[in-house]
């Protein structure tokens, strides 16, 4: 257990305390999500229509499994052989990865 003196800060607050929390928080909730997801790269994410990130049904035959570099023609063949997500088994989309916090996600 962590005590923090507060009354030598202005307000009574430990300074930067609850920002740590916060972020101890955050990380173990973008944890929790990574560990339960699958990843996935879309196809010519570019031309889905705007707002893309409402466009699930949309990804259907443009979602590679994984995150490996392929051409655009081995890309659409191999997206072409996948076998279609059920979207009411889909949780989330994680459009932005590791580039946003969790919070900014929800």
């Amino acid at each position: 257990e962590v005590l923090f003196d507060a009354s030598r800060q202005p307000n009574g607050e430990a300074s930067g305390t609850w920002r740590e929390i916060d972020r101890a928080i955050d990380e173990t909730q973008n944890k929790q999500m990574k560990e339960r997801s699958q990843p996935y790269t879309v196809l010519d994410y570019l031309t889905l229509e705007q707002p893309r990130t409402t466009q699930r049904e949309a990804l259907n035959g443009r979602l590679v499994e994984g995150h490996a570099l392929h051409t655009r023609e081995k890309g659409f063949e191999l997206a072409s052989e996948m076998v279609p997500i059920c979207w009411d088994d889909v949780e989330f989309v994680d459009w932005w990865g590791s580039h946003l916090s969790y919070q900014g996600k929800m």
